[in-house]
């Protein structure tokens, strides 16, 4: 099963991760039973107005958010409250539903400005929880949702999920890093208006500039950090454009998200480095109010953000019980200490789905040390944090931090876990990541100058340039200690007057008749090739038919491929073919130019009915030319030939096959004219190890001659 992540990533660079507005709930964990509905949006922001509100949580204790006066946001247990139940709730109070999503029972309200404080107190006892609507870090104009939001095809806007990593961000707004206020000139990260790549100079960093038009993104910037370190997965960017105006919209997001990723298969693995306003005590721009209470605000609102996450995970929402959220600890040097362990006590179940990580700086100017930043929001709770070192830098030595780009490394490490190890719960990889041999303890000091032991995860993303070192493999190595595996036996036989063999993907059986293991939850395809002079008659035991065989393997399984022998004429089509997968860019700022060339062989049986089926051989010859290697850096590549194989099937006019090698596919599609086929295909190749994904190429023009 592939890993989908995603990544919401809406604040600025250094001002990464936190959370919503305060409120508690008593409940434990629940589950919701309705499917995903539609929720209809109004989020326009013209008018709504952000101002100090006093009110009581559900601890019976007065806190003050800085929220959207006339509005406020209500969870109830789906479960136990229709839609029809909580517009007639707050129809009662004077309130106007104007954000929902009833599946996971999360609704936003208008009601009178100035009633906020009583409204709240008049619904608590009869919903989970009920608090103020608080602002959100970013400096954007909101988007523009549509009215409804479809289930069927579970997308919002511009959001759709698709296979492979997705990167929810702004790609709009340029990110300034430095003099972003007149009369200062602004300096960005400097992007290739070309590629949408982010050059690196010879000692691999960010190059700075202060033309408006080639500065990058802080969803450039995050993009950046994932896209130059591993290869093994396929990442797109959704271009959000603008930030969402509401946490309304980060909940459908999530919520849509997860439920996009499990329709199509996808292990949905989300990074969430977007908050609400976070206040620190030295900020000018704030009240007094604010100045004395900071800490209280801002843990308030991470707790609420918390509060949503925890309803969508307990949700009956399509995969949310397999999401992970990874989420950025914020920038404000909150102590999150009693929020984290709160949410442990109310929400065991949804606690063990959310990663918290906070960002370690340098302790001093050679950083031979570390230390949690200055600005990370910490815990000093065991198992409720974990720490990444962020220290970023341009050509000008100038540093690029936040907890915004501490937990996308985690995201990543995470999504590689899953892609070897798919079984493992979301729990068991957060015991994984929290073991002492893949996050060792290390007594770093605070921001509040104590000092404390704390897990810390060094390298992530395996940049240091032993790869054997990469933490990544211990990680697998611990999983697999502490989760064995699961295998079941998966035997294939053959039957029938002809003959043919077996092969599968994942490999491991290639067969006249044998069995091989896999792990639990895999899905290993079969593909039957008769020999000369037979024809694949179907399958038995646990596929039937003559199309392609798919197993699950969650037991122990048998599947027979009968051959009949085949009076009917077979013939052989071969011809060359060349092409190129173009330009990639790697790990170190490599880059390289890939050619192929080969010659494809199909063996066709024609049987009566007008049918055609046989099988196709591929020997493919791969090219890898450096045109760029960065000072001290060798960027050789040498592939290994590889010969793809599969089967062919069709009519006596139309002809199509799909071959597979390791690294390679392509599929074949053509069409019979007397002696020759004339055709086309799509090849990919898995660049693996060098830090780019997967190459695609179109093959036109192939002509297949009859030997």
């Amino acid at each position: 099963m592939a890993v989908l992540a995603l990544l919401a990533v809406f604040s600025l660079v250094g001002c990464g991760g936190g959370g919503g507005g305060g409120g508690t709930t008593t409940t434990s964990d629940t589950t919701a039973t309705s499917p995903l509905k539609d929720a209809a949006w109004s989020l326009n922001t013209a008018g709504r107005n952000l101002t100090t509100i006093t009110w009581v949580n559900s601890d019976g204790v007065t806190v003050q958010s800085n929220a959207y006066s006339g509005e406020a946001e209500i969870i109830v247990d789906p479960a136990k409250m229709t839609l029809s139940d909580v517009q007639t709730l707050v129809s009662l109070h004077q309130g106007t539903i104007y954000a929902q999503l009833p599946a996971v029972g999360l609704y936003w309200v208008t009601i009178a400005v100035g009633s906020e404080a009583s409204f709240i107190a008049a619904i608590r006892s009869a919903v989970t929880d009920v608090f103020p609507v608080s602002a959100i870090t970013s400096r954007q104009t909101p988007s523009t949702l549509p009215v409804n939001y479809n289930e069927a095809t579970a997308t919002a806007g511009p959001i759709s999920v698709s296979s492979g990593y997705l990167v929810l961000d702004d790609f709009t707004n340029p990110e300034c890093l430095r003099g972003c206020d007149i009369p200062e000139i602004p300096v960005y990260i400097l992007k290739n208006i070309v590629d949408g790549s982010l050059p690196l100079d010879e000692f691999g960093n960010f190059i700075e500039t202060t033309d408006l038009s080639q500065a990058a993104s802080h969803g450039d910037i995050v993009s950046s950090l994932l896209s130059t370190n591993f290869t093994s997965f396929g990442q797109s960017e959704l271009d959000v454009k603008n930030n969402p105006s509401s946490t309304a919209e980060d909940m459908l997001v999530l919520a849509s998200g997860i439920k996009g990723a499990t329709d199509i298969g996808e292990q949905p693995v989300f990074n969430y480095s977007r908050g609400p306003i976070e206040y620190e005590p030295d900020d000018p721009a704030i009240s007094e109010d604010q100045r004395t209470n900071w800490e209280v605000y801002n843990q308030n609102n991470a707790f609420e953000n918390l509060e949503e996450f925890s309803a969508i995970l307990n949700a009956d929402v399509s995969g949310a019980g397999d999401t992970i959220i990874v989420q950025a600890a914020g920038n404000s040097g909150t102590n999150l200490t009693s929020v984290l362990v709160k949410q442990q006590t109310l929400h065991p179940s949804a606690a063990k789905q959310i990663v918290e990580v906070g960002a370690l700086g340098c302790k001093d100017d050679v950083c031979n040390e570390f230390k949690v930043a200055d600005y990370s929001n910490y815990s000093t709770a065991t198992g409720t944090m974990i720490y990444v070192p962020v220290n970023f830098k341009t050509n000008n030595g100038f540093t690029v931090d936040g907890t915004s780009y501490a937990a996308p490394q985690i995201m990543q490490l995470i999504s590689q876990i899953r892609t070897s190890r798919p079984d493992l719960t979301p729990d068991q990889i957060r015991q994984v990541l929290f073991d002492p041999s893949v996050a060792p303890v290390q007594n770093l000091q605070l921001p509040d100058g104590t000092t404390l032991p704390v897990p810390v995860i060094n390298d992530p993303l395996c940049k240091a340039p032993i790869p054997s070192a990469c933490v990544l493999q211990t990680a697998i190595g611990v999983a697999n200690g502490l989760f064995p595996t699961s295998t079941f036996t998966l035997t294939i036989a053959t039957a029938g007057t002809g003959s043919g063999t077996v092969t599968s993907s994942p490999i491991g059986i290639s067969c006249g008749a044998t069995c091989s293991s896999y792990a639990s939850g895999t899905s290993v395809t079969l593909a039957a090739m008769p020999s000369s002079g037979s024809t694949f008659a179907g399958w038995s035991g646990a596929c039937s038919g003559t199309g392609s065989c798919v197993v699950t393997m969650d037991a122990d399984k048998t599947v027979t491929a009968t051959f009949s022998t085949s009076t009917a004429l077979q013939e052989i089509f071969t011809g060359p073919f060349s092409g190129s997968f173009g330009n990639a860019t790697g790990n170190y700022g490599c880059q390289w130019s890939l050619s192929f060339s080969g010659t494809m062989t199909l063996t066709i049986t024609q049987n009566s009915d007008g049918t055609i089926n046989g099988s196709g051989s591929v020997p493919i010859n791969i090219v890898i030319t450096t045109t760029f290697s960065p000072s001290g850096v060798d960027c050789t590549v040498s592939p290994s030939p590889r010969t793809a194989t599969g089967p062919v099937s069709g009519t006596n006019i139309n002809v199509s096959g799909t071959f597979s090698a390791t690294f390679f596919n392509m599929n074949f599609t053509g069409t019979r004219n007397g002696n020759s086929i004339l055709g086309s295909a799509t090849a990919s190749y898995d660049f693996i190890g060098t830090g780019t994904s997967a190459q695609t190429s179109s093959i036109s023009n192939i002509t297949l001659t009859k030997q």
